[in-house]
């Protein structure tokens, strides 16, 4: 699946902003916005910052869905200030490993170190670069490292009580 660009993101809130205002009408329900206006400013950057927006794209929600103006500049310090960092300030070695033994004990037992890594940052909200993760892969489930590098994946077992069963 492939994502848009954050300049193609950030040209579209734009251009949003503006058919916004010129309608009065307020950004659809499936954007990842926070609706209710009870949170603080602090909360709303804590939320898309960890949702993986950019500085830009922030500066981008918050003007759209809240009305909040703030300069890219300002956001980068409110960020830095509340020690919100993307690749500073690593978390610790056994941090990783309890979360990748979390996963693997899911359903991210036949994922890559690159989608493992992505899935530590977003649900887990884990500073870690890719390298760990990879390590922490090759340690914990040489295995299936082993099977993916050589291109054959497990195959999964599905049981159906007939031929024209439907599980609904």
């Amino acid at each position: 699946m492939k994502f848009a660009s954050p300049s193609a993101v950030l040209l579209f809130l734009l251009l949003l902003v503006d058919f916004v205002s010129l309608s009065g009408s307020v950004l659809p329900r499936y954007i990842a916005t926070i609706q209710d206006g009870n949170q603080s400013c602090e909360e709303l950057l804590t939320h898309y910052f960890n949702l993986g927006f950019g500085h830009s794209e922030i500066c981008a929600f918050l003007a759209c869905a809240h009305g909040i103006y703030f300069s890219l500049r300002h956001i980068r310090r409110m960020l830095n200030s509340m020690g919100m960092y993307r690749r500073k300030h690593k978390c610790s070695a056994r941090e990783v490993i309890s979360a990748v033994s979390s996963e693997l004990k899911g359903s991210a037992s036949c994922i890559g170190y690159r989608q493992m890594h992505q899935r530590l940052r977003n649900d887990h909200h884990l500073v870690v670069d890719r390298e760990t993760v990879r390590l922490a892969l090759k340690v914990m489930d040489p295995d299936g490292v082993q099977l993916r590098k050589n291109r054959r994946l497990k195959r999964r077992k599905y049981l159906s009580p007939g031929p024209n069963y439907l599980g609904t």
